[in-house]
């Protein structure tokens, strides 16, 4: 239902390598902090990475849930319940070409 959707607003944020993905990681966290960025507190993290096997490799990611604010509306913000992805520039690719044949899949 409705009421159970988690990420209408998505973004995903692609690195190289770890170094980089922690580096982001740590800005993100910072941004946030600093209460001058739309995005005003992560509500869950999903880490893909704690049950990755490298024997069965699949796609994998660490996701954020957030908290963006909206504008004010008669007084009031409102806000939204977004997601921010941070993978791998690999998973990335990975993830481009199971999304098309996803969408073959839906359209037959």
């Amino acid at each position: 239902t409705a009421a159970h959707v988690l990420d209408i607003v998505r973004c995903s944020l692609v690195f190289d390598d770890v170094t980089s993905m922690l580096a982001g990681m740590d800005l993100f966290e910072k941004q946030i902090k600093s209460q001058q960025f739309c995005i005003k507190d992560v509500v869950r993290c999903k880490n893909g990475f704690i049950e990755y096997k490298h024997e069965a490799a699949s796609y994998t990611d660490i996701k954020f849930n957030v908290i963006i604010a909206g504008k004010p509306i008669r007084g009031r913000r409102k806000s939204v319940i977004g997601e921010v992805q941070f993978l791998f520039k690999k998973m990335y690719n990975y993830k481009k070409i199971g999304h098309s044949l996803y969408s073959i899949a839906r359209t037959q």
